[in-house]
């Protein structure tokens, strides 16, 4: 069996921080040395943007500065080159991707139905379920063998997206969101 482990670059070996059930002990990121290990042990590394923020609220400059230097980060730090992308939180426009393509993606997964997929790039929007904390071996079963589990994770995932700091409302609510974020983060 075939896997890919998408990063969020800017969040490499810190804790979670994105979704709204993220606490003080919230789970660790992966660090650059573990990547590299299950990259060299065949699981693919994708990308999931640099600051894991909803790229459909951006502007197109501001989408290709997520992808463009998450996509180095990874090739630079982990030895390898990307192809794929898991768009945070599932969300994604015509204009993302297209942005995906002109980056060098080949490959884009998205939390969208199948009849949403666009004819002309429908491996830039391939369907995806979200996989989260509190999912275990018995939800993620359903969710492969049983139609109305995967409905019941559709709703999940517009709460999940909808309530995690990603979004444009908590960016700004929290006063962090900004057009400099990313050149004030690498730097760190």
């Amino acid at each position: 069996m075939e896997a890919t482990v998408f990063i969020p670059t800017f969040h490499v070996g810190k804790r979670a921080s994105w979704d709204y059930y993220s606490y003080p002990g919230a789970c660790r990121h992966l660090d650059w040395g573990e990547l590299r290990e299950i990259a060299k042990a065949g699981i693919e590394i994708g990308c999931h943007g640099h600051r894991h923020v909803s790229l459909a609220w951006l502007s197109l400059e501001e989408i290709k500065r997520e992808l463009d230097y998450s996509k180095k980060l990874l090739e630079d730090n982990v030895g390898i080159g990307v192809v794929s992308i898991s768009y945070p939180f599932g969300q994604w426009n015509t204009r993302v991707a297209r942005a995906a393509r002109e980056a060098g993606f080949e490959v884009a997964v998205a939390m969208t139905a199948k009849k949403e997929c666009h004819r002309g790039s429908r491996l830039l929007t391939l369907p995806r379920y979200g996989v989260y904390l509190f999912d275990g071996k018995r939800s993620l079963k359903s969710l492969l063998e049983f139609e109305s589990a995967k409905k019941k994770r559709q709703w999940l995932q517009n709460m999940v997206s909808f309530l995690a700091s990603g979004t444009l409302w908590l960016q700004w609510l929290r006063g962090y969101y900004g057009e400099n974020y990313i050149e004030k983060t690498s730097k760190k």
